[in-house]
């Protein structure tokens, strides 16, 4: 399993405060999926309906940030703005087809990896589109 965040990490605060704000959701959705996979794994107790609202709230996310991104390249006129939206509908489209796996899952050890994938997937959209992509866009729009 990748490592875990307890809240974002200095080097992925990018200088724009709007976009570093709505990163933090991000990481707090991540934070809050590492835990009820641990829970999984421990048998505590069944975390689906906790499962329920985090891909809920990656959902909303999704919209909510992309749409965010999008209008700030729009009327900046950034120059990468078809590639990093792009990126972007593959992210959702990710999203979209874990939170459909989710909901289909059939028991607690489908759902216990399907919520493996999604963490995977996040670190990954953390690690690569925030610190690279991101990172590209809010410089562009700081300056």
């Amino acid at each position: 399993m990748n490592p875990q965040f307890t809240a974002m990490p200095e080097k992925f605060h990018l200088g724009y405060p709007a976009v570093d704000l709505q990163h933090e959701i991000l990481f707090v959705l991540f934070d809050e999926l590492t835990q009820s996979i641990k829970n999984i794994g421990n048998n505590q107790k069944d975390d689906s309906f906790e499962l329920k609202e985090i891909y809920m709230g990656l959902n909303s996310y999704v919209k909510n940030h992309f749409n965010y991104e999008e209008e700030k390249m729009h009327a900046s006129k950034y120059q990468n703005s078809e590639a990093h939206t792009h990126e972007h509908r593959q992210l959702e489209q990710q999203i979209t087809d874990l939170s459909n796996q989710f909901t289909m899952a059939a028991d607690k050890e489908e759902i216990n990896i399907i919520a493996k994938n999604t963490h995977a997937f996040l670190y990954e959209w953390l690690v690569q589109h925030i610190a690279d992509s991101d990172k590209k866009l809010c410089d562009y729009l700081i300056q």
